[in-house]
C-alpha cells in the first residue's frame, strides 16, 4: 500500500478587528442610582459631596439629617455615577509616589485629595463618553487558513487563530494597536510553527496579510 504525501500550505492570513460586545468596564466604574458621597451626580457632572447647597453636611460630606437635595433625573437613566478608582480619598494610595511627583500634583491641582477628585472625574468623563458611542471596545485577532492536500487536491482547509486580546479602547494609539497586532502574529505563528510550517513560509504569509475590520 501507497501512503501519498499530505502537503499543508497557509492560503490566507487575516488580521481581525471586531467590535466587543461584552466589555469588561468595572476598572473604570458603574452607574447607579444609590446616591451618596463618592458618587458623580450625573445632571451636574459633579460629586454628591460636592454640589453647591445652603445645607449642612457632615465630614464625608453626607447631608445632616432626613432631608436630602432634590436630586433630579438623567434622562430616565441612571442618576449618578460610581468610580472604581480614587475615591474616597486615601493617603495610603500615594504612599508609591515620589516627593517631587507628589509636589507637582500638589502645584497643579491645590492637594492630593483634590487630585483624587480630578482623577476620578476624569475616569466617569471617559464612562459617559462611552455611553455617548464616542468610543468603544474592540477585540484583535490573526488567522490564517490552512489548506489540506493529497496529491495536489484540495481536500479540506482548517483556521488556526492567535489568542486574541480583547477589550481594547477603539482610539488607543496607533503604536498600541500595532503592538498588539504583532503579539497576535507571534501567538500565531507559534501555532503554525507546531504544524509544521517554517519562518520564511509564515513570514512570507504575514506580509500578504489581509485586514478585516467590523467598523
Amino acid at each position: 500500500m501507497i501512503t501519498q504525501n499530505v502537503v499543508l500550505a497557509i492560503e490566507q492570513v487575516r488580521i481581525k478587528r471586531m467590535i466587543d460586545n461584552d466589555p469588561d468596564t468595572s476598572y473604570l466604574g458603574r452607574y447607579t442610582d444609590d446616591i451618596g458621597p463618592g458618587v458623580v451626580i450625573r445632571k451636574y457632572d459633579e460629586f454628591y459631596e460636592r454640589i453647591p447647597t445652603e445645607m449642612e453636611r457632615d465630614s464625608n460630606g453626607r447631608f445632616i439629617g432626613k432631608e436630602e437635595p432634590d436630586i433630579p433625573l438623567y434622562s430616565n437613566e441612571y442618576v449618578g455615577f460610581r468610580p472604581a478608582n480614587h475615591i474616597p480619598h486615601n493617603p495610603d494610595n500615594w504612599k508609591h509616589v515620589s516627593r517631587a511627583d507628589k509636589k507637582a500634583v500638589r502645584e497643579k491641582f491645590g492637594s492630593l485629595k483634590k487630585a483624587d477628585y480630578a482623577y476620578a472625574l476624569e475616569d466617569y468623563n471617559r464612562f459617559e463618553g462611552l455611553t455617548r458611542g464616542d468610543w468603544y471596545y474592540i477585540g484583535i485577532e490573526v488567522d490564517a487558513t490552512v489548506s489540506i492536500s493529497v496529491a495536489g487536491r484540495c481536500l479540506n482547509s482548517i483556521v488556526v487563530q492567535s489568542g486574541g486580546l480583547w477589550g481594547i479602547e477603539s482610539d488607543s494609539g496607533d503604536v498600541e494597536i500595532n503592538d498588539i497586532i504583532s503579539d497576535e502574529k507571534e501567538s500565531l505563528r507559534k501555532e503554525l510553527q507546531s504544524m509544521g510550517f517554517p519562518d520564511d513560509q509564515i513570514d512570507a504569509a504575514f506580509k500578504g496579510a489581509v485586514v478585516k475590520s467590523e467598523f
